[in-house]
């Protein structure tokens, strides 16, 4: 085997243990200055109507927890066509729900998890700790160990192709996010079938591969990261070529079209927080929820910052890990810090929730309910992220617990005719 053969596996060995210097060649799309011959600033298109309930751009913006089209900062790659990169376009406040899809509503039956072939879940198969106690975060419980679900068409990872029979109904509010997404950039023809949702903690890597088993390979894949940041390597069709190494922070979008949609890419790499910094970004905050609950419907106002969502400061409505205000941001960490080590501490002493393979059925309540239980219903219809906002606020410090170590990836494709 030459030498030239392993350039992925080589940068893959590095960026696992990357030293200061290598820290220096990762692309940082919050710095774009810094990379002005590689990176090329992109527009975004006019996207069409959702649907009947939806009338304008920014209902459909403030529905689904993003920006306007029009204030994303959006990239391409010179050396890799069809990469598009989009830095966090969520709303302050607008992670939290799609988090909260991924943990708690996706992961139910009919959907599929690695963990279905060691434990026997009946009911709607809930994974996620129910109860008072303090969410476990031990390396054995379930929760720890839950490391993919499929949604839609469900992908089977032996023999690494989809089928017709293995299907379930794909989730209404992820493909109203992914359509509105890539109609924005020029992909309004795309129709979301078939997601892998990946929970990656600090340990965890993702090795170089390509994604080829979907029948449509013209069709865009979207992917979407949340939680902590992490190095993202991608090259191209052969891993003879070298990868370039992109830092992907909480809210980023990644989308791989053309060229791109056949390269080699892979996860060398979730970066732990600085010394300096908060456990997780303030976008996934507590305050950067309560920010979202202020905000007023009729006017779309921020009723703390007294902004329209168009006026907001970048800092909030991108939801960056900028210190812009460096004595708030050192308030933000303690408090942050203090809590969650008074959350950890709580847990050590409680017993695991989930003590046996099986998970008892829960009865399913609304999301606005004050029980911790969660409906199996896939939400749907206008509004869907203010009917869960409520619920959200009571239940986040347990989810902000298991995202101080988390990262959680959701990658959206189109299957096209299955034979």
């Amino acid at each position: 085997m030459d030498e030239d053969v392993d350039a992925f596996k080589k940068e893959f060995k590095r960026f696992k243990r990357p030293s200061e210097d290598d820290i220096k060649d990762i692309i940082d799309f919050t710095q774009p200055e810094r990379f002005n011959e590689i990176l090329t600033i992109q527009t975004v298109v006019d996207p069409p109507p959702l649907g009947a309930s939806i009338s304008d751009v920014q209902s459909s913006c403030n529905e689904l927890g993003l920006t306007l089209p029009s204030e994303w900062k959006v990239y391409s790659l010179k050396t890799i066509p069809g990469l598009i990169f989009i830095t966090n376009p969520f709303l302050c406040g607008g992670q939290h729900y799609w988090i909260q899809k991924c943990l708690l509503q996706y992961p139910l039956l009919p959907n599929v998890t690695n963990l279905d072939s060691h434990i026997s879940r009946t009911g709607s198969g809930q994974i996620w700790p129910m109860g008072d106690s303090p969410v476990s975060v031990h390396k054995d419980s379930l929760l720890y160990k839950l490391r993919w679900v499929t949604l839609g068409y469900h992908y089977n990872w032996t023999s690494k192709l989809y089928h017709k029979e293995h299907h379930s109904p794909f989730p209404s509010d992820l493909s109203l996010l992914s359509h509105f997404i890539l109609s924005s950039v020029g992909f309004p023809d795309f129709k979301a079938e078939a997601a892998i949702v990946n929970y990656y903690h600090f340990e965890s890597t993702l090795s170089g591969h390509t994604d080829h088993s979907e029948a449509d390979l013209t069709s865009p894949l979207i992917s979407l990261s949340f939680g902590q940041s992490a190095i993202f390597l991608i090259g191209g069709h052969t891993k003879s070529i070298p990868p370039l190494a992109l830092m992907i922070r909480s809210g980023d979008i990644i989308i791989m079209s053309k060229e791109s949609r056949l390269a080699y890419h892979g996860v060398p790499k979730i970066l732990r927080p600085g010394n300096d910094d908060a456990p997780i970004p303030y976008c996934l905050s507590r305050e950067a929820l309560l920010k979202r609950r202020e905000i007023q419907k009729d006017n779309t106002k921020c009723s703390i910052c007294g902004a329209t969502l168009i006026e907001r400061d970048n800092s909030l409505k991108r939801g960056r890990n900028e210190k812009e205000d460096q004595k708030g941001e050192e308030s933000y960490c303690s408090k942050r810090k203090a809590l969650i080590d008074e959350q950890l501490s709580g847990s050590k002493t409680q017993e695991p929730n989930i003590k046996s393979p099986s998970i008892e059925t829960q009865d399913d309540t609304p999301c606005n309910s004050t029980d911790n239980t969660v409906s199996s219903e896939v939400t749907d219809g206008h509004d869907f992220m203010c009917r869960d906002c409520e619920w959200l606020h009571l239940n986040w410090t347990d989810i902000e617990c298991y995202m101080n170590y988390s990262r959680i990836n959701i990658n959206v494709r189109q299957v096209g005719e299955i034979k």
